[in-house]
Parts: C-alpha cells; sequence; structure tokens
C-alpha cells in the first residue's frame, strides 16, 4: 500500500458509490460488490481521488 500527503484543505468533497460485477477467482462465481470513491476538489479546480473502498453490498453504515 502506497501513502501520499494530500493538501490541507478540499473545499469541496464528494462520496459516490458504484456497483461492479466481480468474479470470484477462487469459486468462479459472478459477484455484486460496491465500489466507494472519495473525491476532492481544490481551489484551482483540480480533482483528486482521496480514496476508494470495495465492500459487499451498498448502505448507509458504510
Amino acid at each position: 500500500m502506497r501513502f501520499r500527503t494530500l493538501d490541507r484543505m478540499h473545499p469541496i468533497i464528494i462520496f459516490d458509490a458504484l456497483e461492479v460485477k466481480i468474479r470470484d477467482a477462487d469459486s468462479r462465481m459472478v459477484k455484486s460488490k460496491v465500489v466507494y470513491v472519495a473525491v476532492g476538489f481544490l481551489r484551482d479546480s483540480v480533482r483528486e481521488v482521496l480514496g476508494l473502498w470495495i465492500v459487499q453490498c451498498e448502505g448507509a453504515k458504510f
């Protein structure tokens, strides 16, 4: 895992979820998983992906 330093301030941060179908390498079955994405916008309109998380299902508790 690689870490990088982030800017101190992101005036706008957007969280979104994307449902994807993934084939499990062991069972060869297709499973649905959710990828959460956090995108931060800087003052000069530059976008940065702040994080990606893969979970089994979408929900408000994440």
